[in-house]
């Protein structure tokens, strides 16, 4: 062998282990973030599992706590609380406090958030929606809603005689006949967002809402007596003051809706938070 050929395979051997090592860390960075990825997935997936698992204790916490009464006549300040079927569940979401606010109380607008789910893939605090059936309803005009506890039941604010029970709506041909959509408003793969850098803290506009001192106050259409009843704000709810409309009456908005409610100090006081 001459002297050339010795230098570049003495040269080669060097470099050789040089090389090698290189080429083993390319090929394990992949599995690694793999792992890293997979793991979060777990973590996010068991998360979840949590959340709905303290959503059907705290619905079930509830059964012998709520009567149930005509929307008109809600009252979920506090316990015995008193509601319907789509107020039942918002109720619960809000007291499990586990980072989900259903959009408000009507059980149609509670029908269009978060993820479809197909009949029998439920998972526990999905909520079931079931339509009206009727000379001139159909499925898609919703008309009752409860929360998925597993084993094929359901928990829900039934009627004013039976108020929060638990249902098996698996083996039962009712509910399947009437179902019209489920909702899935917990996320499985919700991952942990990286922390958001501190922005400079700017003062938040403080809105007024009207609040009630004495019991409830009635809602009406129009700044008229003689409007329609549009319900009631009771003790402990508040509604935010859009304008004072005369002497006699403020225009609030009540869950979307502009209404009107007396400027009576006797009755009601605005507020600013």
């Amino acid at each position: 062998m001459n002297r050339f050929a010795k230098v570049v395979l003495t040269g080669a051997l060097a470099l050789s282990p040089i090389i090698g090592a290189v080429s083993v860390s390319a090929e394990t960075a992949a599995p690694t973030d793999t792992l890293a990825v997979s793991s979060q997935l777990a973590v996010a997936a068991a998360s979840a599992d949590a959340k709905r698992e303290k959503v059907v204790q705290t619905a079930l916490s509830l059964k012998g706590q709520v009567q149930y009464v005509n929307w008109r006549n809600r009252q979920e300040a506090h316990a015995p609380y008193k509601t319907d079927c789509s107020g039942f569940t918002y109720l619960v979401y809000r007291l499990a406090n586990v980072g989900v606010g259903l959009v408000n109380k009507d059980d149609d607008s509670q029908a269009k958030v978060g993820t479809k789910v197909a009949w029998g893939n439920f998972k526990k605090g999905d909520l079931i929606f079931f339509g009206n059936i009727g000379s001139s309803k159909s499925l898609s005009d919703v008309g009752h809603v409860g929360i998925y506890i597993g084993d094929g039941k359901m928990i829900h604010n039934a009627n004013g005689s039976k108020d929060v029970v638990i249902s098996d709506i698996y083996n039962s041909s009712y509910y399947k006949s009437r179902f019209s959509v489920a909702r899935r408003v917990i996320n499985d793969t919700q991952q942990s967002q990286p922390s958001p850098q501190p922005q400079p803290s700017t003062p938040q506009a403080k809105k007024q809402y009207v609040v009630t001192d004495h019991g409830w106050v009635g809602l009406k259409a129009a700044a008229s007596l003689n409007s329609a009843d549009m319900g009631r704000l009771q003790l402990g709810e508040k509604a935010e003051l859009i304008k004072k409309a005369n002497s006699y009456w403020y225009q609030v908005k009540v869950n979307g809706k502009t209404l009107y409610i007396t400027t009576n100090s006797k009755y009601t006081k605005v507020i600013t938070q």
